[in-house]
């Protein structure tokens, strides 16, 4: 949940700096952009958003949510 939780709170934050810098926010001088550009891999790098709330609603027992591959046999 904190994963999940850390890396769309990131990605929202980063995608408001370059709202904010407008054309700055994208250009390589600001931080913004690396920002911006880190917080998309977050998105990824763990897994997508969707494979983590589909493996959360499986460990909270929820119905109706698939099971991923990783966690069919526990």
């Amino acid at each position: 949940m904190a994963k999940l939780f850390a890396s769309e709170m990131a990605n929202h934050v980063a995608d408001e700096a370059c709202r904010i810098f407008a054309s700055y926010g994208f250009a390589m001088e600001y931080d913004a952009q690396r920002y911006f550009r880190d917080a998309r891999f977050l998105l990824l790098g763990g897994g997508t958003s969707e494979v983590l709330r589909g493996i959360i609603a499986h460990e909270m027992g929820l119905p109706g949510q698939p099971q991923t591959s990783a966690h069919r046999n526990r």
